[in-house]
């Protein structure tokens, strides 16, 4: 485990920022399948001691996909969180890939013409499912089907079977956000010089575009938004407008941090300069390259003080 000193928070609208006393928050970032880097997080933030305050913990979204274990790191986060981190309260979002994986089953479920090429299960697929599918096909010994339909039909029906109980029903009641004071968790981000709400209210169907107006929304959801959200220099609004004073500290993953899959993370400072690039721009990225076997990161807040904390994956 890693740690860094005590952070600075620094960047536009910034200056009156404001957290609630009482509250500690840990947000863990993407974490892809990487079900023992995340178990050594979670043991690592149970050692943080907090005395007097509520530990609240909030998982960004992206626990599957990709990486070696995505069952691991569903059981993990889902029914082992609360005590290996000694929380009182376990908040999820969904991230894109939970999103696809929700939509893959409610496809699987309507039957064979509901999973062509344009699916969300084939998007689901394409962008790391295929990993999550083969664990899933290993852990039955399933014998491969002779088409698409045939495999996602049959992972759907192996993967009700193992799935933490509820987990699937709960993914479609997720939040897209979660909000302490004037810290924003968000898992992709925010669209900027927009209202919070032309985001944070879009629903979870609108992330997948059949119409032409979710085309439209689709660049700017809150589960997708990448190269507009990243770019942008101005800060974050609490009031949405752009008069505003103050402003809040968005804390995201979906994106990978820059560098985090080339620069070795063995110390505070350097875990500090890989993913607190981005706090000059009124944002901290917790996506510290799971997806790239490099590891699984969090932030730790009080009100007294913020910090990082990173466990890289095994090797």
């Amino acid at each position: 485990m890693l740690y860094t000193d005590r952070l600075n928070l620094t960047g536009p609208l910034l200056e009156g920022f404001t957290f609630p006393e009482g509250t500690a928050l840990f947000v863990i970032g993407d974490v892809h399948g990487q079900a023992q880097a995340l178990r050594d997080l979670l043991d690592g933030l149970g050692r943080i001691s907090t005395p007097g305050h509520k530990r609240v913990l909030v998982f960004l979204g992206d626990l599957i996909d990709r990486g070696p274990d995505s069952y691991g790191s569903l059981e993990a986060a889902w029914c082992e969180a609360a005590s290996r981190g000694r929380m009182d309260e376990v908040h999820f979002l969904p991230g894109n890939h939970e999103l696809l994986l929700a939509g893959a089953m409610d496809e699987a479920a309507r039957g064979a013409e509901a999973l062509g090429n344009k699916s969300q299960a084939a998007c689901w697929a394409m962008n790391g499912g295929h990993a999550f599918m083969s664990e899933v096909s290993e852990r039955f010994d399933l014998k491969p089907q002779a088409c698409p339909v045939g495999t996602m039909t049959q992972f759907a029906d192996s993967l009700r079977r193992i799935m933490p109980e509820g987990f699937l029903e709960a993914v479609r009641s997720w939040p897209s956000h979660y909000r302490v004071g004037d810290v924003l968790c968000v898992h992709a981000g925010i669209a900027p010089k927009k209202p919070l709400c032309d985001t944070l209210n879009l629903s979870q169907q609108s992330h997948w575009p059949t119409t032409l107006r979710d085309r439209e929304r689709s660049d700017r959801h809150w589960a997708w938004i990448r190269e507009k959200f990243l770019a942008w220099q101005g800060g974050w609004p609490t009031s949405g407008k752009k008069d505003a004073e103050t402003g809040l500290l968005v804390v995201h993953g979906h994106s990978v941090a820059p560098g985090a899959s080339l620069r070795k993370l063995t110390d505070g400072p350097s875990l500090e300069k890989v993913l607190c690039r981005a706090a000059t721009n009124g944002r901290i990225c917790l996506d510290a390259g799971s997806s790239r076997n490099v590891g699984v990161a969090a932030m730790v807040m009080t009100a007294e003080a913020h910090r990082l904390a990173f466990a890289p994956c095994v090797a």
